[in-house]
């Protein structure tokens, strides 16, 4: 992975931590230039695979405009906004992949199995759907951590959100190699 692809990706990881120090610092200023310049930059670096750079392209367009409308109208409370804002877009994105195309999880699990058998298409179908809805759920709590304190806004959307999806990926990964060893 290219640094220019790396740094802006890495910050943005920690947003929840940059926005939490930025406004407790009373640094907002520099906090939006430095928002503003890691979604600059993810724009220009978007990666190639078309998905990824669809969904680079909306999530980083949509922090932008926080950014800037946050600036403009003087709110810092719009940066608020960011973890809804992703989640909401992931939710569409793996929902969208099955009304329209083939589903995301398919596709990507295509990529790693060519010759993915019915029953993996099937599963990969389903687990599509399932990480519609927890991506729903999420940006549903991360909305409401915006009417909380700063603490609890950080805690939830810096580390919880992300236990929370770590955790979900290793049980799903841990329910596959079962299904996978049970069917061959």
């Amino acid at each position: 992975m290219r640094l220019t692809t790396l740094l802006p990706a890495s910050l943005l990881a920690l947003y929840p931590f940059l926005v939490y120090f930025g406004i407790q610092q009373q640094q907002t200023s520099g906090l939006l230039l430095i928002l503003g310049g890691a979604f600059v930059a993810r724009l220009i670096f978007a990666p190639d695979n078309k998905p990824l750079k669809i969904m680079t392209y909306i999530t980083s367009t949509l922090g932008l405009c926080l950014v800037l409308v946050s600036h403009f109208a003087s709110q810092k409370a719009w940066l608020l906004f960011y973890p809804v804002v992703i989640n909401i877009s992931l939710s569409l994105l793996f929902l969208s992949s099955v009304l329209v195309n083939q589903p995301i999880i398919t596709a990507i699990a295509k990529w790693r199995e060519p010759d993915l058998p019915e029953t993996g298409i099937i599963y990969t179908r389903k687990l599509t759907y399932v990480w519609a809805v927890f991506c729903a759920i999420n940006a549903v709590i991360a909305a409401i951590t915006t009417t909380l304190s700063m603490d609890i806004w950080t805690l939830y959307n810096g580390l919880i959100s992300y236990v929370l999806i770590g955790s979900f990926m290793a049980l799903e990964w841990v329910y596959r190699q079962r299904v996978m060893r049970r069917d061959n």
